[in-house]
């Protein structure tokens, strides 16, 4: 039925936007982090210069720029306003469908999926991970019309929570990783970086 491949499409768009807001956020965040650890560690190198940590400086920043530019380049909070209005559209197409289908009205349902067919044309995709989500989410209703969770779902499920959990915690620990690393393979101790 129409209405439920419209709800779907609706319900993973939600997730789309929830996705794209919270990439926005971290994005944000992993940015003045690392910005201010750049700045951190200028002042501390004022008082305990070193050439070694200068050149660092010097990569760390310019790995800070291009990173910026490049997240600032996938346009989070626009695509997730994009997702917004597509699945705001597509709750008002669902509620006429629903209506259509209870009248048995083909005319009005095929109209309504040229509608809804026309609507995601100009719209980027949701990602397959919204799409497992909204499964996730329905996994235990009877009602729900989606195919049922099997082991490579929840597999792939948890593996991308897993995965963005790892990555958010490499990047957080990447600055301290490197300056260990730095002092064990030059033996110098922390208060000369």
């Amino acid at each position: 039925m129409l209405s439920d491949k419209v709800w779907i499409t609706r319900k993973c768009r939600i997730n789309s936007e929830k996705r794209l807001k919270r990439d926005e956020h971290i994005s944000q965040i992993l940015q003045l982090y690392y910005s201010s650890l750049l700045v951190l560690f200028s002042v501390y190198n004022l008082a305990y210069e070193s050439s070694n940590t200068n050149l660092l400086l010097v990569m760390g920043s310019i790995i800070v720029l291009v990173s910026t530019v490049y997240l600032y380049s996938h346009n989070y909070n626009e695509r997730a306003l994009i997702m917004r209005n597509c699945y705001i559209r597509l709750d008002e197409i669902y509620y006429k469908a629903l209506r259509a289908e209870k009248k048995d009205e083909k005319d009005s349902v095929k109209q309504l999926l040229d509608e809804y067919t026309s609507i995601l044309m100009n719209i980027e995709n949701h990602s397959e991970y919204d799409y497992l989500c909204v499964r996730y989410s329905l996994n235990n209703d009877p009602k729900a019309t989606l195919p049922k969770f099997t082991k490579r779902d929840w597999i792939s499920y948890y593996w991308a929570k897993i995965w963005r959990f790892l990555f958010l915690l490499i990047f957080a620990t990447l600055p301290f990783i490197i300056l260990l690393a730095r002092n064990m393979f030059t033996n110098v101790s922390f208060k000369t970086l």
